[in-house]
């Protein structure tokens, strides 16, 4: 499972095959986001393609954080899996203030990304 769109590196390499490599849930009662305390973060790594994800060679890597509804609706999406609903949140990721935290994509990046 995974997200294929493309992106030109800056030394011209295409990078089009995306993963979830890691997720990680935090929890801390003085954070305010609903649901209270917690927050989610995961990684995206982007390979040349496929082939290049089999042999585990990443080009570049991304870290996103997300909370509240946007958190509950991750876990909501699947049954145990939650890579599914990561895909269709960055996929429906258009507008807003961006949620990436070191990373140079554009917020709308994974808008017309298929699933692979």
């Amino acid at each position: 499972m995974a997200l294929q769109v493309t992106k030109t590196t800056s030394n011209g390499l295409d990078v089009s095959y995306w993963r979830v490599k890691s997720l990680e849930t935090s929890f801390d009662d003085s954070w305010t986001n609903s649901p209270s305390g917690q927050l989610f973060r995961f990684q995206v790594e982007g390979y040349h393609n496929a082939d290049y994800r089999a042999q585990n060679a990443g080009v570049e890597s991304h870290q996103y954080h997300v909370t509240g509804s946007e958190y509950t609706a991750i876990v909501n999406a699947g049954s145990g899996d939650l890579r599914p609903g990561i895909y269709d949140w960055l996929k429906a990721q258009t507008s807003g203030s961006p949620r990436q935290a070191a990373s140079n994509l554009t917020l709308n990046f994974f808008s017309s990304a298929t699933n692979v």
